[in-house]
This record gives structure tokens, C-alpha cells and sequence, in this order.
């Protein structure tokens, strides 16, 4: 058994039905705390706003301790040039992360303090023993089922860093993206605004409530593909030929989810913004692997369940709440990350149906 299937079976379990439905608290806390803090009128950085709410999330749900807000503290701090970091050092040469670079010198202090903080973290778990319902506790106590074996604490950090990463960093740039394209299409805003409160009607978003989410639904569907990671890389396990071109064993492969989520054999007019290409039937016929925002076979996300959770219920506390108009004397752009940043995305917030003092 690969490296790579032991970790997923080991890791597995922690992102369970049962376990992102017990997540969901903590997801509409934090939203609705997010909410509670805006005033009309209020300018919103929103990529920031995003990725404090996505890290508050992940981090609760991985330490639910006091030591989750060290963590939180780091992943705000480290997360931005760790990210965008990853992705310039795939692309370079392996030498040009050993130049001396402010850059460079960047994405390492990122990196170290991300390490420093998880590995704290783990070894403070690991000499309490305790069982803290986090998902910490759950990857320390995971045993492989054949051979019993647990896994180790650099097993674990490592788990926990592409958990925060896949965790806060896709799920914040989904977020945001969402909120500029709603801006940029108001009929269809009104109508998930519509949806957000009578999913709030009752009180805060439940997990049983999600299922009536189905235009936000589609609208996060729209957003993963037209703003979909520019490229993921892997390495040919086996000497292969794809498309009359020969992989030799050990090659590394670059794939553009980007690109597969604009072929036009699949999505016709590929960059209209269209959350109806979603409706029940209209994708029957995708291929296998036409639509992959979380990658896929052994190599998908296996915390997938718990952002399209978390995004439904951000969306739906958010949107029951607020209108978020784009500040016009700002353009928004794109910057390289693992997911495309959207840049000067300043918005300015609007009450709802007058809901917003309620």
C-alpha cells in the first residue's frame, strides 16, 4: 500500500457525514458572527473578510482548544505568502528556492511559522492524550485498520497544513469570487438573497436547511469552475502514454483544472457566468473528469464535504443578511495563487429587506 492511500485511510474517517454535520455549529457561529459585525454602509475588504472567517472555521474544527487561536493567529498571518509561495516555487526551477530573495525569504518564515505553530499543537495533544472532539484528537487516535498502526507527529502536521490550506485558502477564494459575481449579476443575486432568508427564516442556517440552498448551490458550482486552480501537479508512478505522449515513470506532470473547467467540447460559451448550466439534467453527459474543483481519484480533497458545507452556510447567514456592492473606483484583478486572488475586491455593505439590525 502507497504512502499516499494509508494517509487518506487513516484520514478519512475524520471527515465523515457525521463529523461535518457536528462542524456546522462552528461554521454558523463564525458566519453569523461576521455578519453581526458589519454596518451599513461599511467598506469590506472582502478577500480578507473571507479568509479570517474560512481560517476561524478550520482552525476551531481541527483544535477546539485555546491553542486553536495560536494557530488561527499563524495561519493569518502565513497563509497569504505561503500560498501564493507554493505556487511560484512549482513553477520555478528547484534551485531558485535556495536564491536569496526577499521572495523566497517570504514563503520560508510563512512556512516555518505554519510548522512551528501545528507542531506545537500536535506535541501539547499528544502528551495530554485526551480525546478534545477536534480533528486533531481524531487524526492522534486514527489506527490502520490492517496493520495498526498510528500516525506520526510530521504524518500528522503535514495532514493538518494541506487541511488549512485546501481549508482556508480555496474555501475563502470561492467565497469571494462569489460575492463579486453576484455583484455582477444582480437578478441572480436577488434570487439567492431570496433563498438565504427563507433558509434563515427560523432561525440560524441548520444542516437540514442546506438542502433547499439549490441556487446557491448551483452558483458555488458556477464559481468552482469558472475560478478553478490555474494547475496542480503530480508524479507518473508508472511509465504511461496519454494523448500519443510518453510519461516515464517518475516524470512530473502539470494539469490545469482552469482549463479543463473552459474546454468548450463540455461548457458551451465557457466564460459566461451561467449557475443555470447546473440545473438537475443539464450535466448528465460531463465526462468523467470534466469538473474537478477539489481534483480527483486518490488525489481528491477529502475535506470537500465539509467546504461545500461550510460555504452554503457562510453564503446563506451572509447573504440573509447583506447586499455587497463593489466600491467603483476599484477594478477588480487577478493575482497568482493556488486559487486566483481576486484583487481590490472592496465592497460596501447594504441591508437586506432591512435585516440587518435584526
Amino acid at each position: 500500500m502507497t504512502d499516499l492511500i494509508r494517509q487518506r485511510r487513516l484520514v478519512q474517517p475524520s471527515f465523515h457525514r457525521s463529523h461535518i454535520d457536528g462542524y456546522a455549529e462552528i461554521m454558523q457561529r463564525h458566519a453569523q458572527a461576521l455578519a453581526d459585525s458589519w454596518q451599513p454602509g461599511q467598506r469590506v475588504d472582502v478577500v480578507a473578510a473571507m479568509g479570517d472567517l474560512a481560517a476561524s472555521i478550520v482552525s476551531e474544527a481541527m483544535i477546539r482548544t485555546p491553542l486553536g487561536a495560536t494557530v488561527r493567529a499563524a495561519i493569518g498571518r502565513s497563509l497569504p505568502d505561503f500560498a501564493q509561495g507554493a505556487v511560484i516555487r512549482a513553477l520555478m526551477p528547484a534551485a531558485f528556492g535556495r536564491l536569496p530573495l526577499p521572495f523566497n525569504r517570504r514563503f520560508d518564515a510563512a512556512a516555518r511559522e505554519l510548522r512551528t505553530a501545528i507542531e506545537g499543537a500536535v506535541r501539547t495533544y499528544r502528551a495530554d492524550d485526551g480525546d478534545h472532539a477536534d480533528l486533531l484528537s481524531m487524526l492522534l487516535h486514527a489506527r490502520d485498520a490492517d496493520t495498526g498502526e498510528a500516525m506520526t507527529d510530521a504524518e500528522i502536521r503535514d495532514e493538518l497544513i494541506n487541511i488549512l490550506i485546501a481549508g482556508t485558502e480555496v474555501t475563502a477564494m470561492t467565497l469571494a469570487w462569489t460575492l463579486h459575481e453576484l455583484d455582477q449579476h444582480p437578478a441572480i443575486a436577488e434570487r439567492c438573497h431570496a433563498e438565504a432568508l427563507a433558509a434563515t427564516a427560523d432561525g440560524p442556517v441548520t444542516v437540514s436547511a442546506l438542502a433547499g440552498l439549490d441556487l446557491i448551490d448551483r452558483v458555488l458550482h458556477e464559481v468552482c469552475r469558472r475560478h478553478a486552480a490555474l494547475f496542480l501537479m503530480r508524479r507518473a508512478t508508472t511509465s504511461i502514454t496519454l494523448g500519443g505522449v510518453h510519461i516515464p515513470q517518475g516524470a512530473e506532470i502539470d494539469y490545469s483544472i482552469h482549463a479543463l473547467h473552459h474546454d468548450q467540447r463540455h461548457y458551451a460559451d465557457p466564460d459566461r457566468f451561467d449557475p443555470d448550466r447546473w440545473l438537475p439534467g443539464k450535466q448528465d453527459n460531463l465526462p468523467k473528469g470534466a469538473f474537478i474543483p477539489f481534483s480527483a481519484g486518490n488525489a481528491k480533497c477529502i475535506g470537500d464535504g465539509f467546504a461545500w458545507t461550510e460555504m452554503k452556510i457562510a453564503l446563506a447567514t451572509l447573504l440573509s443578511r447583506w447586499h455587497l456592492r463593489q466600491v467603483s473606483d476599484h477594478t477588480v484583478g487577478e493575482a497568482l495563487a493556488t486559487i486566483p486572488r481576486p484583487t481590490d475586491l472592496i465592497m460596501s455593505t447594504e441591508p437586506a429587506n432591512g435585516t440587518a439590525d435584526t
